[in-house]
């Protein structure tokens, strides 16, 4: 055997490999992989974000947020009712909203990004939503 077949195989496997983790990254079983992403582009010389987001069954805590804060999870199949929402404070200004609204979300969404701007909050998804749009204002 010539050398170029013991270095073709494993590059074979590990794409054959890296297709079947992908594959699996993208959908639950019932529907797709949700993902939430929530980026601050707040100015540097202020205050950091800081967030809390949780659903009814799941607490991810408080962070401290510099550049970005993201997760992803598999929305419920019966009943169709996953909610995620989250409050975040910069400095004497806070906001709190619901992220992910199973109820109200379109189903070929999957990415759900939401920006923290110091007029407010904005959102935009990979299908539906792609030009950000301002959602919330910041309450004092």
């Amino acid at each position: 055997m010539t050398k170029s077949f013991f270095v073709l195989v494993p590059v074979i496997v590990l794409t054959v490999f890296h297709r079947q983790v992908e594959a699996k990254i993208h959908y639950c079983f019932g529907g797709k992989i949700q993902h939430v992403l929530i980026t601050s582009n707040l100015p540097i010389d202020t205050p950091m974000m800081k967030l809390h987001c949780q659903s009814k069954n799941d607490d991810l805590g408080f962070h401290d947020i510099e550049n970005y804060f993201t997760w992803e999870f598999c929305p419920n199949i019966i009943p169709k009712n996953t909610l995620f929402f989250c409050h975040l404070w910069w400095g004497n200004k806070q906001a709190s909203f619901e992220v992910y609204n199973q109820e109200k979300f379109r189903e070929v969404d999957s990415k759900h990004n939401w920006v923290a701007s110091p007029d407010g909050i904005y959102y935009h998804s990979d299908v539906t939503v792609i030009v950000p749009v301002k959602k919330y204002d910041w309450s004092w």
